[in-house]
C-alpha cells in the first residue's frame, strides 16, 4: 500500500507522524510498522517519523501487510454486491456464520470467501439473520471504516402490529443473567436506541413488515427491543413467545439497506437490497 502526499502551507513545520496520523488516519500500530518494515522517504530520502517537513516537500510511505491483506472476491455461493480495493460487501444468507467459530470452521462466511485471504468484519450479523455485511479488505481500510458513520437499516417480519406505528425504544439492554446468551430491557443496562416504523400489516397472517434504525450497537438490539414492544420477531426462538417458537426456520430478520461515506475516494456508497419484503414473507 501506498500514500504519496505533497505538504500544504498548512502543514509544514509539522512530524511525519503528525501529518501520516492526521491525514491519512494511519493508526500507531500501522504507524510502527511502517517504521520497521515499510519504506518511509521525502524527497527522495529516508526520514523518521518524528523529523519534521516544509511546505511542497513530497512525503511518500509504502508498506505492505505480510499476508494479511485481500486482492479480489469471487464467490458463486455469496451475492457480491460492492467490491473494490478497499472493500467488498455481501449479502449474507440465513443460517451461516459470519466468522469460524466451534462447529463452523468450514462454513462460515468468512471461510467461503477468503480463499487465503484476509478479510476484516466491519459490520456483523447473527447466524439467522441475512442481508448486507461490509468486510475489510486490511488492517487499514478497517480503521478508516470504523471511524466512519454508517447508516444501517434493518428489516423484520413481526407477529401483529404495535400500537404506534413508528417511534424510538430508548431502552437500556443487559444480560438477562450473568454468563447468558440472552439480553433484557434492564434499568441498569448499556444504553440501546431503536427507531422503528411499521412498513405493512398483513391481516390474514397478523404479521407486520417493520424497519429499523439502530443508534447504538448492543448485541441482540434488534431482537430485545421488537420484543419489548410485544411484537417479536417471526421465528425467534430466543425472545419470541409460543407462536414465534413454533417456526423453526430462524427470525425473520435481515439488514437491508447500508449507507456511508467512502473514506478513499469521499463517493457516496448507498447499497440497498431490493426484495426485502419477498424475502421475509417467503422464507
Amino acid at each position: 500500500m501506498k500514500f504519496c502526499y505533497t505538504v500544504t502551507q498548512e502543514r509544514s513545520g509539522q512530524t511525519v507522524e503528525q501529518i501520516l496520523k492526521e491525514t491519512f488516519q494511519i493508526s500507531s500500530h500501522l504507524l510502527k510498522n511502517i517504521r520497521l518494515y515499510g519504506c518511509l522517504t521525502c524527497d527522495g530520502k529516508k526520514i523518521k517519523t518524528n523529523e519534521c517537513v516544509f511546505v511542497e516537500s513530497v512525503l511518500f510511505a509504502e508498506w505492505n501487510f505480510n499476508g494479511k491483506e485481500a486482492g479480489e472476491i469471487v464467490s458463486d455461493q455469496i451475492p457480491i454486491l460492492f467490491q473494490d480495493e478497499c472493500f467488498v460487501i455481501v449479502d449474507k444468507p440465513t443460517n451461516l456464520c459470519v466468522h469460524p467459530s466451534r462447529g463452523h470452521i468450514q462454513d462460515s462466511l468468512i471461510t467461503v470467501l477468503s480463499g487465503g485471504n484476509h478479510l476484516n468484519v466491519v459490520t456483523r450479523l447473527d447466524r439467522d439473520t441475512s442481508g448486507i455485511v461490509i468486510l475489510a479488505k486490511n488492517g487499514y481500510w478497517h480503521n478508516r471504516i470504523s471511524q466512519t458513520e454508517i447508516l444501517k437499516l434493518y428489516y423484520g417480519l413481526v407477529e401483529g402490529c404495535p400500537i404506534q406505528k413508528e417511534g424510538m425504544i430508548d431502552e437500556p439492554i443487559e444480560r438477562e443473567t450473568e454468563g447468558s446468551i440472552k439480553r433484557i430491557v434492564r434499568s441498569d443496562g448499556k444504553s440501546a436506541r431503536t427507531a422503528y416504523r411499521v412498513l405493512d400489516y398483513f391481516d390474514d397472517i397478523d404479521c407486520s413488515v417493520m424497519e429499523y434504525r439502530l443508534f447504538t450497537g448492543r448485541c441482540h438490539q434488534v431482537r430485545v427491543h421488537t420484543s419489548y414492544l410485544g411484537c417479536p420477531l417471526v421465528g425467534d426462538s430466543l425472545y419470541g413467545n409460543e407462536k414465534s417458537d413454533s417456526r423453526q426456520d430462524g427470525q425473520r430478520l435481515l439488514c437491508g439497506q447500508v449507507q456511508f461515506i467512502h473514506p478513499k475516494s469521499g463517493d457516496l456508497i448507498n447499497i440497498r437490497i431490493s426484495d426485502i419484503e419477498e424475502r421475509l414473507l417467503n422464507r
